[in-house]
């Protein structure tokens, strides 16, 4: 009974210290490609957003993959983790970190930086292509 238990026990341990924790991303309606429009910013705390429109000569685009990486133009950021219903977290080649606020209506994307670096309102928008 005992040898049963430890060998119980040591395949245990094998099959739980063996398995490697998942960071992929599922289908999300963050995933597909995406191509700026446009991008705002306030003015003062509480003040209107001003919007202008992305320069057309040069086009930016966001593509996150099922599999949790992504490719963003002009950045060196490699992968993505959604956190919740409404922040995504972008992962740099050095694995630094910057939160996203978003939010998705129909085929638009809104992002806009987490934490206080734009308190009075900023960020970027995004139409689906694929």
């Amino acid at each position: 009974m005992k040898a049963s238990l430890t060998f119980l026990s040591l395949i245990l341990s094998i099959v739980f210290f063996s398995c490697e924790k998942s960071e992929t991303t599922r289908s999300t309606p963050l995933t597909g490609k995406w191509k700026l429009f446009d991008y705002f910013h306030g003015i003062g705390i509480g003040g209107p957003l001003i919007y202008k429109q992305a320069d057309p000569e040069n086009q930016i685009f966001l593509e996150l993959k099922n599999d949790g990486s992504l490719s963003y133009t002009n950045t060196n950021y490699a992968s993505f983790s959604v956190k919740d219903s409404n922040i995504v977290t972008f992962i740099d080649n050095n694995k630094g970190r910057s939160n996203f606020r978003y939010s998705v209506k129909g085929d638009t994307l809104t992002l806009s930086p987490g934490g206080s670096m734009c308190i009075e309102g900023c960020g970027q928008r995004f139409l689906k292509v694929e």
